[in-house]
């Protein structure tokens, strides 16, 4: 029989090797008050002084049970305070939620719980320690079994085959660790009840109400009678065999990011949107397996991870065979994937990114606090992205090597365009960062007469939604630069200018 101590040292060892839970770290526990939490509860519990832990619990009622639910919650409550951990708690409404946003009970409840989990580890990441929160979570290795069979009835990938990871991000970039994944239920039980640790048991677990509970109370022991086999293990084998394989491929997958031809893209203009793009040469000589995995992983990156079909899949092949510009599929969850210049995007649909350029603003700066002393802005143009302006003036004579040729760098970088003051001065008394509008028009340096901004982007074929979130400095209609695409000539610093305005843009 498994003691409690047994498997204490089972998991310790676990999260040492695989690294789930650092040293002199806030974890935030999600504690349902099932048997797989309380366990976990007791076990990281008894591992605070070791690992130097700040231990948090994390509890959401989803209202769904009538009176069993606020019992759960009374439960965890007086646990907590008997072991001295702080505890979290949120009451929810899932069924309405998931009546709400047209989903099941089971996705809305996963998405109340980890939006729980972020927002409480938001609030201990006060930078006060050596690394962010962890989110603990009690998947255990009947869950993973359980899963991996779901999948392969839906018809899942090489990725799906490698089961639960036992680490991952959260929505808000915090790690996910699963340190009893590893461990079967029959274990939990056995320790739970050797130590006399008292639990809760959800009352719908029996009833095949919900997929998984079919999965588990009647297909998985349907299987082993039927074929005399004993289907988790063989699945767990499967996953194991899976993550390997899963693990190379995207190494290769790294290594295909780190090419040239990848990395030389415009990384922020991409991030810019939401959005990942790649060349469409490249794409369509990739060998299916590989392209496959680049699109996954874009779409990641992008903000959809799960829910991608094969379905899904095909139809972005189809679009990056035929690659014609303007073309483009629906994804799940609002995304998108298409064709534009050369180049397979994947992206939020068009409304969201226009709601998320609603916004922006302004930001002027004026010409006579420049000229006495320097200025620096902060302009953002999401809550998650921002571009920092740098204003000085500088007299004749000045060294101008560093920035005299046109701006030719990317979004982030430093480089620098000079301005003359005195001919700006004659026009305006502020210079504006904004993004563009309609009726701008610039000079293009080393080019007569003016342009429309929107035709100077459509010819540099700048995605359409991608020119809404793209900053420049400008006064009235007249843009004077877009930092990393264009400058204009008309105001430019010259051997006979007096006073120079020396502007530069980064991250």
């Amino acid at each position: 029989m498994m003691s409690i101590q047994d498997l204490r040292d089972k998991v310790a060892e676990r999260i040492s090797e695989d690294g789930l839970i650092p040293e002199n770290c806030v974890v935030i526990l999600g504690l349902s008050g099932g048997p797989d939490s309380v366990c976990l509860l007791h076990l990281l519990a008894s591992m605070r002084e070791s690992l130097g832990i700040e231990l948090v619990c994390a509890h959401v009622n989803h209202m769904l049970r009538a009176g069993e639910s606020f019992e759960d919650e009374h439960f965890v409550r007086k646990l907590c305070l008997k072991l001295g951990v702080a505890l979290e708690t949120v009451r929810t409404d899932v069924a309405l939620a998931a009546k709400k946003s047209g989903v099941s009970i089971e996705e809305a409840g996963r998405a109340v719980r980890y939006a729980f989990f972020d927002e409480i580890a938001e609030r201990y990441d006060d930078g006060g320690r050596e690394c962010p929160p962890v989110i603990a979570l009690a998947h255990n290795a009947d869950d993973n079994a359980e899963t991996l069979l779901l999948r392969i009835v839906r018809g899942t990938g090489l990725g799906g085959l490698a089961g639960i990871p036992a680490h991952r991000k959260s929505e808000a970039g915090y790690t996910v660790a699963r340190p009893l994944l590893g461990v079967m239920k029959d274990e939990i039980l056995e320790a739970l009840d050797s130590g006399r640790k008292a639990y809760r048991t959800d009352s719908t677990n029996a009833q095949s109400m919900y997929i998984r509970n079919k999965v588990r109370n009647e297909l998985i022991p349907a299987i082993d009678k039927a074929l005399e086999s004993n289907i988790k293990k063989s699945l767990l084998r499967l996953a194991e065999n899976a993550a390997e394989d899963k693990s190379y491929f995207d190494s290769v997958i790294d290594g295909i990011l780190d090419e040239e031809a990848f990395r030389g893209l415009p990384e922020g203009k991409g991030s810019l949107s939401g959005r990942t793009s790649f060349p469409l040469e490249l794409m369509d000589g990739m060998h299916p397996a590989l392209r496959h995995r680049l699109v996954v992983r874009a779409l990641a990156e992008t903000g959809l991870d799960n829910d991608i079909a094969s379905r899904h899949i095909k139809a972005i092949d189809g679009l990056i065979k035929r690659g014609e510009t303007g073309k483009k599929t629906e994804l799940p969850h609002g995304y998108e994937a298409g064709i534009e210049y050369g180049q397979v995007y994947f992206r939020h649909r068009e409304d969201v990114i226009q709601e998320r350029a609603a916004g922006v603003g302004e930001s002027e700066v004026r010409l006579e606090e420049i000229g006495k002393n320097p200025k620096e802005v902060v302009f953002p143009i999401r809550a998650c992205w921002k571009y920092t302006f740098r204003f000085s003036v500088i007299e004749c004579g000045a060294d101008l090597a560093a920035g005299g040729g046109e701006a030719s760098v990317g979004f982030g970088s430093k480089k620098e365009i000079f301005l003359d003051y005195d001919r700006l001065a004659e026009e305006c008394d502020a210079l504006v960062i904004r993004t563009r509008k309609d009726g701008d028009r610039i000079s293009p340096a080393g080019m007569n007469g003016t342009k429309k901004l929107q035709d100077l982007m459509v010819d540099m074929k700048i995605p359409r939604t991608e020119r809404e979130l793209i900053p420049l400095l400008a006064f009235g209609s007249e843009v004077l630069w877009i930092p990393g695409i264009r400058k204009s000539g008309k105001y430019s610093a010259g051997s006979h200018t007096g006073r120079i305005i020396r502007v530069s843009c980064g991250e």
